[in-house]
């Protein structure tokens, strides 16, 4: 839904839903042109973090595509969300760089 019609308490409610049985996400997107940027979180369903949730964050810039994904707990998760749902710079500690895995430009 557009970010005009997303509250807080709607983010945190749907961040609540993502259940570690079935596929369930929660994305928060922003597009201006040629800016762009992404927060997404999910709860792994397989391998070594079967259960946590997976924070990751995409944007583009001159440099090109990034994306960048992080492992931990529903607080963490929360945390990130928020601070990109009030436009405050995120922290990457402990984030891998997955830029790599991008499918190429087409």
């Amino acid at each position: 839904m557009p970010v005009a019609h997303v509250s807080w308490e709607d983010v945190t409610k749907a961040l609540d839903g993502l259940c570690p049985h079935e596929d369930s996400f929660v994305i928060l997107e922003q597009r201006k042109g040629q800016d762009y940027w992404f927060i997404q979180s999910a709860v792994a369903l397989a391998g070594p973090h079967t259960g946590e949730y997976v924070v990751g964050v995409g944007w583009n810039d001159d440099k090109g595509r990034h994306y960048m994904e992080r492992c931990g707990g529903a607080g963490r998760a929360v945390d990130m969300f928020r601070a990109a749902w009030q436009g405050k710079t995120l922290d990457f500690s402990g984030f891998e760089d997955q830029s790599d895995q991008l499918p190429a430009d087409s």
